[in-house]
């Protein structure tokens, strides 16, 4: 779960989070203790077992409120942003649910340590007044907190080495899994059972970055599903492209980024077909959300909020997001930032052992030729959905493929964006980026 942060007065968080939570921030103690000891009570049969809320977290897009009974079990009761107002919309449910039954499959079919889910509302008539999913609560620490900790039982290295080990033991269970079409998970009833359509996908929508009202509205947009990887990557790129860029430097690096996704691989899992099919991932694949015991062992993966099929190129083997990070200039802060951010050679390293550990679980077979260069299809998918981050990655990318710097890429990314690439240099990046994507049988 992404922490919400800002760099305002502390009034003026104030106000941010009862713009984004509203109603929600008063939902209280007593209330939730109510509805968690219903639960509880619902699924042991046992008698009343007292309880009380110890922690109270706001995330980007989740309140989350931890509930302690006195016998020391815990619960989590996590409110959606969107569950109040005009944001409490049907598609805002829809996701909800999907959402919920999706991790009650996933915990059902495989031993992904993901949380159990107990109970979900999509109302706001129940005990706490708002929709909810109330799940177990899962022991441990958050790989964020830990992979720049030197205390505790274990060397650093050897505790990011067994955190990678087991993640990738753990998240590669997801394989077992594979869907004709890109979107959410939907199941007859309500129920998770064997019958599962695909529905669309969901996304947080919170309007373009920069404009005076951005995340004032927030809300759920669905869109697709999609047939084709590339079909869903186009559609992110024109849903995340602010019309009022036009620039050389904008309209180069989005000309240059459809030409990366035409170069993407196909979403195959045999080399031998053109059908496509697609594979689950968990959606904000990053440290905040793996969580591990003091010596590094995964002991469960949180935060499956929008969770979809996704192109296999972006599936469950990808590289997790805090060893890819120098891909995505924007967020990395190397070498200013020394004590919080690992140096390109390290996460190079940790990069080759993740791609070892992964080709040995997945024997060498199927889906494993993504995986040593997950982090480039991670990072074009990057570009496609973030308007801000766009320039940079594409910046990044034509500078590997042309071995130049920094100042040279954006010269051949305004070129193209003003008319001047000629036509010989757009074949040689087209053959470059065909090259850099391509994967191997």
């Amino acid at each position: 779960m992404k922490p919400f942060t800002t760099n305002m007065s502390s009034f003026d968080e104030q106000r941010e989070l009862e713009g984004r939570f509203g109603t929600l921030l008063s939902i209280s103690d007593q209330s939730l203790v109510t509805l968690a000891s219903s639960v509880r009570r619902r699924l042991s049969g046992g008698g009343l077992t007292n309880g009380q809320v110890i922690s109270r977290l706001n995330g980007s897009y989740n309140l989350v409120h931890i509930v302690e009974f006195d016998d020391g079990v815990r619960y989590v009761v996590r409110v959606p942003a969107t569950g109040w107002g005009s944001r409490f919309t049907e598609i805002a449910k829809r996701s909800l649910v999907s959402q919920a039954l999706t991790l009650r499959w996933i915990r059902k079919e495989t031993a992904v340590p993901v949380p159990d889910v107990y109970a979900f509302d999509i109302s706001n008539t129940n005990e706490i007044g708002a929709p909810y999913i109330l799940m177990s609560f899962i022991n441990g620490h958050t790989v964020s907190s830990k992979w720049f900790d030197r205390t505790g039982p274990t060397a650093l290295e050897e505790r990011r080495l067994r955190t990678l080990d087991t993640l990738a033991q753990a998240i590669s269970l997801l394989q077992k899994f594979q869907f004709d079409k890109i979107g959410s998970l939907e199941f007859d009833n309500g129920t998770v059972g064997n019958s599962i359509r695909i529905g669309p996908c969901y996304r947080w929508d919170e309007g373009i970055f920069g404009d005076e009202d951005y995340g004032k509205d927030l809300r759920v947009e669905e869109f697709g599903p999609f047939e084709s990887s590339k079909s869903y990557l186009r559609h992110c790129v024109s849903h995340y492209w602010d019309p009022r860029k036009r620039s050389p430097l904008a309209l180069g690096s989005r000309m240059i980024l459809d030409m990366m996704i035409s170069c993407l691989p196909l979403s195959t899992k045999d080399v031998s077909t053109n059908q496509e099919s697609f594979v689950l991932s968990l959606p904000d694949f990053d440290s905040q959300n793996i969580m591990i015991d003091e010596r590094g062992n995964i002991t469960g993966i949180i935060d499956w909020d929008n969770v979809h099929a996704v192109p296999r190129f972006l599936g469950y083997f990808s590289f997790p997001g805090w060893i890819t990070r120098d891909w995505d200039p924007i967020v990395y802060n190397y070498p200013v930032n020394k004590e919080r951010e690992d140096s390109p050679e390290e996460l190079k390293r940790y990069r080759r052992r993740y791609n070892s550990k992964m080709q040995e679980i997945l024997h060498g077979n199927g889906d494993s030729r993504f995986v040593s260069k997950s982090h480039i299809f991670e990072a074009v998918a990057i570009a496609a959905t973030d308007d801000v981050r766009r320039l940079e990655i594409v910046r990044k990318i034509v500078g590997r493929v042309f071995q130049a710097e920094d100042d040279d890429a954006l010269e051949l990314i305004r070129d193209a964006g003003s008319g001047r690439l000629k036509l010989k240099d757009r074949i040689k990046v087209r053959t470059g980026l065909q090259a850099l994507l391509s994967v191997s049988s």
